[in-house]
């Protein structure tokens, strides 16, 4: 997880110019708001990893916030937020406007970074990572971040010392105009309609139809509900009594107070199956 953290920030670095002061370094970043950055890879079983950021301009209109998810075609969890924000100071005789531009993030951990974000070449930005686990472990990492246009940038991490790279990951930004975000709403006011009404299988499989690369947080959310929903199936007579195995995997039922004292046992999947899930 130490190297994941920092693939839900790089999408903050924006089109900064080498001789710009902070003030130059945020106004660019500001122009960053708007789309998604994503990174996409193939994991050695074949499964999908994504990474999906989004940016946006803080309340006072100069700071910036960012959000991170991490996961795949199976959904993706709210991984991390971070601030950077202009430093007040500075000085103004030598032309400087600020004292820097730092961040803060913190991940779903617990673990919170903060470091400074220089310029090193024309189209590079380092990131002085220093992060602190919950356990109080403390960990130094440098992160370049290389501008590739517009809509595309490169992100190299290193712990601090090091050569050899922890993490190398391409990110290219969508728009959320495009046809397949728009699905993905559809399908996911779909879905939490249909969790109202009570119909937990209909939500189900509108989920399982919402374009995947859009994910985030509110999809785990509604499909979790989902899962949670009450479960109903046929009984060939009245129960008196039901219980879960331990390990959640079978249901024995009591038909009747007065009848036999005969249980009926079936397995979780059994159960699906005859609820149409």
């Amino acid at each position: 997880m130490r190297m994941l953290m920092v693939l839900s920030v790089g999408a903050c670095v924006g089109m900064a110019r080498a001789d710009g002061s902070a003030l130059d370094v945020l106004d660019r970043l500001r122009g960053l708001a708007g789309g998604e950055w994503i990174h996409e890879a193939t994991r050695p079983d074949g499964s999908s990893f994504r990474v999906r950021n989004v940016i946006e301009p803080g309340p006072d209109g100069h700071s910036l916030l960012t959000r991170g998810w991490l996961g795949g075609d199976g959904g993706m969890v709210y991984h991390s937020l971070t601030q950077i924000w202009q430093v007040p100071g500075g000085d103004p005789d030598a032309g400087s406007d600020s004292a820097g531009v730092r961040f803060q993030n913190l991940n779903e951990q617990g673990a919170v970074a903060t470091g400074e974000i220089r310029l090193v070449g024309p189209d590079t930005l380092l990131w002085d990572w220093h992060t602190t686990a919950q356990d109080g472990t403390r960990t130094h990492y440098l992160v370049y971040t290389e501008l590739q246009g517009h809509d595309r940038y490169r992100m190299t991490m290193f712990e601090a010392g090091a050569e050899t790279p922890l993490v190398e990951a391409t990110f290219e930004r969508r728009h959320t105009g495009d046809a397949d975000i728009e699905s993905y709403a559809a399908h996911i006011a779909a879905a939490e309609s249909s969790l109202r009404l009570g119909d937990a299988g209909a939500a189900r499989d509108f989920l399982a139809r919402a374009p995947a690369a859009h994910r985030g947080w509110e999809w785990s959310y509604l499909q979790a509900a989902a899962d949670a929903s009450v479960d109903r199936w046929p009984a060939e007579q009245p129960v008196f009594r039901l219980a879960w195995s331990v390990d959640g995997t079978r249901l024995v039922t009591r038909p009747s107070r007065r009848g036999r004292r005969r249980a009926r046992c079936c397995r979780r999947a059994d159960a699906d199956r005859a609820r149409g899930a």
